[in-house]
């Protein structure tokens, strides 16, 4: 489970609290689905604990794995609107290949600092958004 800096669970704790998060977080995605990266790199880190670096990554693969279930089954129901999904999947590639080589050049501060940087922007955003009601 990467580099650890918090006190190690027990094998089959942490099984089972994997276990439980991967279900909450595998219905709060299916259901609704924003943030959900977000939310696996706060467990990672905080009850895992990795470092930046090997909970993005993590959360990465999570993220992909539930997204290409939603991709099949809206395939599937002939849900998609291609004109707008392929250019958009395209720029995801190229934005992840960037990120994906930037973070592994400037290593666990980079994804840190972006990270945090853009949870306060969502903040921000959310509380503007409330305020301006």
């Amino acid at each position: 489970f990467g580099d650890r800096h918090a006190p190690r669970l027990s094998v089959s704790r942490e099984k089972i609290i994997a276990i439980g998060v991967g279900a909450v977080i595998g219905f709060y995605d299916g259901f609704f689905g924003p943030g959900t990266g977000s939310f696996l790199m706060f467990i990672f880190i905080g009850w895992f604990g990795f470092d930046f670096l090997a909970a993005s990554a993590s959360a990465k693969v999570i993220n992909f794995a539930t997204n290409l279930s939603a991709v099949s089954y809206f395939a599937a129901t002939d849900n998609i609107l291609y004109h707008y999904a392929l250019p958009m999947g395209a720029c995801n590639i190229l934005g992840s290949l960037a990120g994906t080589r930037l973070a592994m050049l400037k290593g666990n501060r980079l994804v840190r600092g972006f990270f945090l940087v853009v949870v306060a922007a969502m903040v921000f955003r959310l509380g503007y958004d409330l305020l301006t009601r």
